[in-house]
């Protein structure tokens, strides 16, 4: 990501050969630098603040409205609270921690995600008093889909397979239109990063009748 680069040169990377090869356009980026913006979580917001509106076509905005998570920019100030009324950002944040997630605004991995209903009162004002000084976002809690799986260690010398509950994000890769393929990652928390622990299963397809 361009956060690493700029992490590991600073402002040398304008004059790294990457980059000059890059912008003459000698060499091929999957994750070019202009895809940093889509990187970044208080692009959500822009989809879900009213405050916001007109960037969309009507039908795009239905859809962000049904699928986008509300998301917004941690600062002072008033807001639309998911119900559509009025109120103050950090007066909403403190009273609904149990069902908001505060994340960096520009980071990967679950890194320095905090979900407000694993944590204190003191540690979640803590938290968002340090997101009003480095750009993060709040998001409203979305309930994760739960699935029995066997355990990663089976007690096997017991001639018991153990099932046990995990949280599940099933992510489809796509290409345009199309999705050829699928990942899945399962954990015993709210984190579904494979970073803070989460475990990537296989993913079958079972054609009836094959």
């Amino acid at each position: 990501m361009l956060g690493d680069l700029l992490a590991r040169y600073g402002h040398a990377l304008a004059a790294h050969p990457l980059t000059r090869a890059w912008a003459a356009g000698a060499c091929v980026m999957v994750n070019p630098f202009t895809s940093h913006l889509a990187h970044k979580k208080s692009v959500l917001a822009l989809l879900t603040d009213p405050a916001a509106g007109g960037l969309l076509p009507p039908s795009e905005a239905a859809a962000a409205r049904d699928l986008v998570p509300w998301t917004r920019l941690v600062r002072a100030g008033p807001t639309t609270c998911p119900e559509g009324r009025r109120t103050g950002l950090l007066d909403l944040a403190r009273a609904r921690r149990a069902h908001l997630v505060l994340k960096p605004n520009d980071d990967y991995g679950g890194k320095g995600v905090l979900c407000g209903w694993e944590t204190t009162d003191q540690a979640w004002h803590s938290a968002l008093g340090r997101a009003l000084l480095t750009p993060h976002v709040l998001q409203e809690r979305v309930p994760l889909p739960t699935a029995p799986y066997p355990a990663p260690y089976p007690d096997l010398a017991g001639g018991r397979l153990r099932v046990r509950e995990y949280a599940e994000s099933t992510d489809p890769f796509l290409f345009g239109t199309d999705s050829p393929g699928c990942i899945c990652r399962l954990s015993r928390t709210s984190l579904l990063n494979v970073s803070t622990g989460a475990a990537p299963v296989p993913v079958f397809l079972i054609t009836p009748g094959s």
